[in-house]
């Protein structure tokens, strides 16, 4: 039983009523895409500072700077499939992220679809008259739910990589988040010993719960 209300923790209130507040003290769940990019993207000092802690979190270094870009990739033809990031943004050293938030596992491979918005997240990032110089990108997806059924990993990074397991050039990144085994590990720590991205993954999971 324990396990199955691992796999189904979500938002306390159902999405017609986030809205508005059900009431004057509820917080809205960051499980929902609204409440989530509402988090980081508003022009705060607060919202600034919650985006770079979350992202220093994810590569276990500090962040000292963050800036929101154009969620609505470019197109290269008409045929090309248009698509919107939940959030993009510009961090430090010119490096580039797509962040999203995926609350349930959908009939699709979840995978393909993050290789999809990473290489066009690159592909945008190639500059003219260079000699095939690109920053970093990074694809960053919060999981409520295990991209792999047999992957019990708080967090999984991908790039590509030869044969053998040696790494290309590190350009294209993937890392997957996964809030339910962040729920189990978190079980069995007290609070201080909790990771930063720990300590995220439960206040996305639980900031709306009474």
């Amino acid at each position: 039983m324990e396990e199955v209300f691992e796999e189904n923790v979500g938002p306390q209130y159902p999405a017609e009523l986030y809205t508005k507040r059900p009431n004057d003290t509820a917080l809205l769940s960051p499980l929902y895409d609204s409440t989530f990019k509402g988090i980081f993207t508003q022009e705060t000092e607060e919202s600034n500072l919650a985006l770079k802690s979350f992202i220093s979190a994810v590569f276990g270094r500090a962040i000292k700077n963050v800036k929101l870009k154009s969620n609505e990739p470019h197109k290269e033809t008409r045929k090309q499939k248009s698509m919107l990031f939940d959030m993009s943004i510009e961090f430090d050293d010119g490096e580039l992220a797509d962040i999203e938030l995926q609350a349930r596992n959908e009939d699709y491979d979840y995978g393909v679809r993050t290789e999809i918005l990473a290489a066009r997240l690159l592909a945008n990032s190639a500059k003219r008259k260079t000699k095939w110089e690109s920053p970093k990108v990074y694809q960053i997806s919060v999981l409520n739910f295990h991209y792999k059924k047999d992957d019990k990993e708080e967090m999984r990074w991908y790039t590509m990589t030869d044969d053998s397991g040696a790494k290309l050039s590190e350009r294209l990144n993937i890392i997957f988040i996964d809030l339910v085994s962040i729920r189990h590990a978190a079980k069995t720590k007290s609070a201080d010993k909790l990771t930063p991205i720990e300590k995220w993954g439960l206040f996305f999971s639980y900031v709306d719960h009474d």
